[in-house]
């Protein structure tokens, strides 16, 4: 089995810049913070199945 390196996704990337500049009166801020809280879990998760797949045998 071929493990590559988990690397974040650009959306991201950009959640992860644009969302400490808005402010919490913005429109958008709630659905983009709402966004980027699953895009950071989901990339977590995925991040630490590699935890478990260090037990599994070659």
């Amino acid at each position: 089995m071929v493990l590559l390196p988990h690397e974040k996704p650009p959306t991201l990337v950009q959640l992860e810049v644009i969302v400490p500049r808005l402010t919490s009166n913005s429109p958008v801020f709630k659905s983009l913070q709402e966004q980027y809280w699953r895009d950071k879990s989901g990339f977590e998760g995925e991040r630490s199945i590699h935890y478990y797949f260090n037990f599994l045998s070659q």
